[in-house]
This record gives C-alpha cells, structure tokens and sequence, in this order.
C-alpha cells in the first residue's frame, strides 16, 4: 500500500479521482490544490481532474502511471 499526495491548479474545486484496476477512489483538492489518497494498492493508475469553469466541467486525464 502506498500514500498519494498530489497538487493540481488552479486548486478549490477539482474533483480528483484516482482510477485503479479495483474501481475509483475520489476527493477534492483544497484551496492550494493539495489531495492526499491513502492506503493505495500498488500497481497501474490513472488520474481524472475534473476542473469547473464557468458552467462547463473540463476533464484532464493522466496517462498510467506506476505506483
């Protein structure tokens, strides 16, 4: 199991989801952009940002990544 801190800009709002092979994890980045995800299973994941913007929600997504 692993620790997960992340930041993301521009910060409050951002809807971060972590996609793992078992399913997603969610949580939202506090006003300076920082999330944290514990207890996180070793191996391939992504990440979703999903970011407001006026009325429209933009989604960012992370190439795999190794954890």
């Amino acid at each position: 199991m692993v620790r997960v801190d992340g930041w993301a800009a521009p910060g409050a709002g951002i809807l971060v989801e972590l996609l793992l092979p078992d399913g997603p994890r969610n949580t939202y980045a506090d006003d300076d952009g920082r999330f944290v995800f514990e207890g996180v299973p070793s191996g391939l994941a992504k990440f979703a940002l999903h970011v407001p913007h006026d009325t429209e929600l933009f989604t960012v997504l992370s190439p795999a990544i190794e954890l």
